[in-house]
């Protein structure tokens, strides 16, 4: 079985030659259309890079067959080092999307596929094959495949699917090796490269990746993560990071598609998120927290953009719903009978206020009791979101008569008047 390998230029120049030069020599005897089984896979270590999120953005990744092999070290040399890789003789169309997410390739800057060689197929399973990888691709900016030499007419098949791909994949462009390869780049099988035949095809290569590499920019990223109904507004909070910098950046917000009447027009991503350096080692200052005041009530659909730091362009990074009310809010959790008495346990807040509201029980439509909802609740995670105190709890225990048949619990605003029924209890 023939060996395979992987590997990354970062480390071990001399395992790159070694692993190279025995590749050359088994390409040399390498039979015209000799296709290997893709156990090969089990041989490879598709541990994913060290290296961090930032730097592999910055990175590109190559996958290819025994086709492109011999020009991986020439590559890299072009890249700097830039370059990780996943290569073996046999390496099938079929193999590449999981090779592709466990290696996380689309964490890329740009992702290069020589492969093609290996796969006599339908025009039909070539398309359905290619668009699986470019799906786990679809978020890398740049897709390079390399149209593959035409020695045989399922290799043209291949590129014509290829060529159609484009139109529908905005990430996607072609190298041309099909145009620029001449005879005296393969050796006599007509397929694999003689040294003349890999410093064209690296040159190719190198070429392409290069005009991402002198452009960097590359996109934002963040999330919209909460959007509360609070006493002074809807609060909303997320975390944004545009990928070419470190520096903090701009995040605007629409209520309902229009900016907010009352603001605020833009804040800055530079609160604390450990959470978000830990993916993307960016630094820990990319979250933000914003209030937007002065929301008229019923349900609005809150969206956050970060802006790019060099083109200013804007990217979603999502959209919630929030209803904004002036009645209290709060859940009756308990309401039950025990021996001619009525329990009652809940929580209940003024949206609009940290000020406890006024919980009332009755029977049958008269007031048995008035309490205040006053009691520490921690454990309410809509309170901490709501950016309120944890005092807005209640239970109590009131006497009734035997003659009432329906209670119900309601949560008071007396000086809107308006008032929330949190639920009734039928005996």
């Amino acid at each position: 079985m023939a060996r395979t390998s992987r590997h990354r230029p970062k480390g071990g120049a001399l395992l790159a030659i070694v692993v190279v030069t025995l590749f050359a020599s088994l390409l040399v005897a390498a039979p015209a259309g000799a296709h290997h089984d893709d156990d090969e896979l089990a041989n490879l270590d598709l541990t994913p890079a060290s290296t961090s999120t930032w730097e592999r953005a910055r990175q590109t990744y190559l996958l290819t067959d025994s086709v492109g092999l011999g020009a991986v070290e020439e590559i890299a040399t072009g890249l700097s080092g830039a370059l990780e890789w996943t290569g073996y003789p046999g390496f099938h169309l079929s193999a590449a999307p999981s090779v592709l997410t466990t290696v996380e390739a689309p964490t890329y800057g740009t992702v290069v596929i020589a492969l093609g060689h290996n796969d006599n197929l339908s025009a039909t399973s070539l398309r359905q094959r290619l668009s699986a990888m470019l799906e786990v691709l679809r978020d890398v900016p740049r897709v390079i495949f390399v149209r593959a030499h035409e020695w045989a007419s399922y290799l043209a098949r291949y590129n014509t699917v290829l060529d159609a791909l484009l139109d529908k994949w905005a990430n996607l462009e072609l190298a041309d090796w099909a145009g620029l390869a001449q005879p005296s780049h393969f050796w006599s099988d007509g397929i694999h490269l003689r040294p003349s035949g890999q410093q064209a095809f690296a040159e190719l290569v190198i070429g392409h990746v290069k005009q991402t590499i002198t452009a960097p920019n590359r996109r934002t990223v963040g999330h919209l993560d909460t959007v509360v109904s609070t006493p002074t507004g809807v609060r909303v909070s997320g975390w944004a990071l545009d990928i070419d910098t470190e520096s903090p950046i701009p995040v605007a917000f629409t209520i309902d598609g229009a900016i907010p009447k009352h603001g605020p027009e833009l804040v800055t991503a530079n609160r604390s998120r450990p959470d978000v350096d830990a993916v993307w080692n960016h630094g820990p200052n990319h979250g933000y927290v914003a209030t937007i005041p002065k929301i008229r009530d019923g349900t609005h659909t809150v969206c956050a953009f970060g802006r790019d730091t060099a083109t200013q362009a804007l990217t979603e990074l999502g959209c919630r719903s929030v209803n904004v009310a002036q009645q209290p809010v709060g859940e009756l959790e308990m309401i039950r009978f025990v021996r001619g008495r009525v329990q009652v346990q809940g929580w209940a807040y003024d949206p609009r206020s940290d000020q406890p509201v006024l919980i009332r029980l009755r029977g049958d439509g008269h007031r048995l009791g008035s309490p205040y909802a006053v009691k520490p609740r921690p454990d309410v995670a809509a309170l901490a979101e709501a950016g309120l105190s944890p005092n807005h709890g209640f239970k109590f225990t009131v006497p009734v008569p035997d003659e009432y048949s329906r209670f119900c619990v309601w949560a008071i605003d007396p000086q809107r008047g308006r008032n929330t029924r949190l639920g009734c209890l039928d005996r």
